[in-house]
C-alpha cells in the first residue's frame, strides 16, 4: 500500500479465488456458513441470464449479516444444478411465474447468491 495522506493506494493486488469461474464440482471445501435462507415473491426471471429477482425479501438461518435482513429486493442465480420443489415435483427455475412465494437455500459467492434448492411454498397458479 501507498499513503499519500488522505488515500491509499494498492500497488499489487493477489486474486485468491475466481468466484466467476467457480463451479459446484470445484467448491467441495466450502464452508456450511456460506449457505443461507431466504423466502420471498419471484418479482422476474431471466431464463437466458439465469436469475430471478425476489421482492419482499426476508432473510432466515444461515444469513450471518444483520444488513441483509433490510433487503427488500435479492437477485438470485440458478445453475443446472439448481433443483426447484412443489408439490413432491422437481422442476426447472425457468418455470417460476411472477408471484410465486418460494424459499431459497442459496450460497453467498461474494459477488452474488446462487440457489442450491428453490422451494415453491405458494404458487400463484393455484
Amino acid at each position: 500500500m501507498e499513503d499519500t495522506g488522505s488515500r491509499l493506494y494498492a500497488r499489487d493486488i493477489e486474486v485468491t479465488f475466481d468466484v466467476t469461474g467457480a463451479d459446484r464440482a470445484d467448491d467441495s471445501n466450502r464452508d456450511d456458513d456460506e449457505v443461507s435462507e431466504v423466502r420471498g415473491k419471484v418479482r422476474w426471471l431471466d431464463e437466458s441470464r439465469k436469475i430471478l429477482e425476489l421482492e419482499d425479501a426476508s432473510w432466515g438461518w444461515g444469513s450471518g449479516s444483520s444488513d441483509r435482513r433490510g433487503d427488500d429486493v435479492v437477485e438470485v442465480y440458478w445453475d443446472a444444478d439448481t433443483v426447484v420443489e412443489y408439490d413432491g415435483k422437481r422442476y426447472s427455475p425457468a418455470n417460476l411465474e411472477r408471484g410465486d412465494e418460494v424459499q431459497v437455500e442459496l450460497r453467498d459467492l461474494g459477488s452474488r447468491y446462487v440457489a442450491d434448492e428453490i422451494l415453491v411454498i405458494a404458487s400463484v397458479r393455484d
